[in-house]
């Protein structure tokens, strides 16, 4: 089992339940929340801070798509916690490539060793780490994405098929 499953399950069992995000202040018959929305997002699509499974799921196969284009056998995730980790993680999952996910507070000679070491790595980031990404020193071959950017190009992209395993994307199985 790969972990793109978990979210082909979810899409599965409530499609239109939130997966990222929260929901608005605003509530609906029976006090229910009414509306996804959360104010501006940062690229998100229409501007909602929420992502239902369905949302997810689209923007997954979307991405993996962009991924696949990109020619990267590695993609690497800079950033804060929000909307872009998990879309990334089910992208790669879906395009069957290794996602490795590094901890902004590094410095970035620190960020720049890390990367070095990745076979062709595609980085994502958030925008705000995109200036320290931005100066590879000679040798560290990383094109860089803006986060943002990401999500929305993943969100327009058309979709593509699913990898034959995403447990090889996770070094094998588990």
């Amino acid at each position: 089992m790969g972990i793109g499953m978990l979210l082909d399950m979810a899409l599965a069992a409530h499609p239109d339940r939130i997966a990222v995000g929260r929901r608005a202040a605003g509530r609906g018959p029976g006090g229910a929340p009414d509306r996804l929305t959360d104010g501006p997002a940062g690229g998100l699509p229409g501007g909602d801070a929420a992502l239902t499974y369905a949302d997810l799921a689209r923007i997954a196969a979307g991405g993996a798509g962009l991924l696949q284009a990109a020619k990267a056998r590695h993609v690497v995730h800079v950033g804060v916690n929000g909307p872009l980790f998990p879309a990334l993680l089910f992208a790669c999952a879906h395009a069957g490539l290794p996602l490795t996910p590094l901890n902004y507070r590094l410095s970035p000679a620190q960020l720049h060793d890390l990367i070095g070491g990745l076979d062709d790595p595609l980085v994502v980031a958030d925008r705000v780490y995109a200036d320290a990404l931005a100066a590879a020193p000679a040798g560290v071959r990383a094109p860089g994405v803006d986060g943002a950017a990401w999500l929305a190009g993943a969100a327009a992209a058309e979709p593509v098929a699913t990898a034959e395993d995403d447990d090889a994307a996770a070094g094998g199985a588990v």
